[in-house]
């Protein structure tokens, strides 16, 4: 059930981008966990994205692509990118690590 939204998801960004509409917040929630964080933890989200799929991972990679060719777009893009790590996931990291 996952995977289908997260499919249905990258569809709709991917015909977003016919438009040159802005990106997601579930981009930069995807991007966040899959790249930024250890090989160890990304390998989950990658399956909990789809991104285990090959159709899937080239439609997010064209997808980043296509948002890296505006200088402007993609720069705004890593900053959300960032203010969601810390915003995020040190935020979980703490009450994790705190848990324990």
């Amino acid at each position: 059930m996952v995977r289908l939204w997260i499919l249905i998801t990258l569809s709709i960004l991917s015909f977003s981008y016919c438009k040159k509409d802005d990106y997601s917040d579930k981009l930069v929630e995807i991007y966040a966990r899959v790249e930024l964080l250890p090989p160890s933890e990304a390998a989950n989200y990658i399956k909990q994205y789809g991104l285990d799929d090959k159709e899937n991972r080239e439609k997010y990679y064209n997808m980043l692509r296509d948002l890296s060719s505006d200088r402007e777009k993609w720069q705004e893009f890593l900053e959300k990118v960032d203010d969601y790590k810390k915003n995020v996931i040190e935020v979980e990291r703490q009450k994790k690590e705190n848990s324990n």
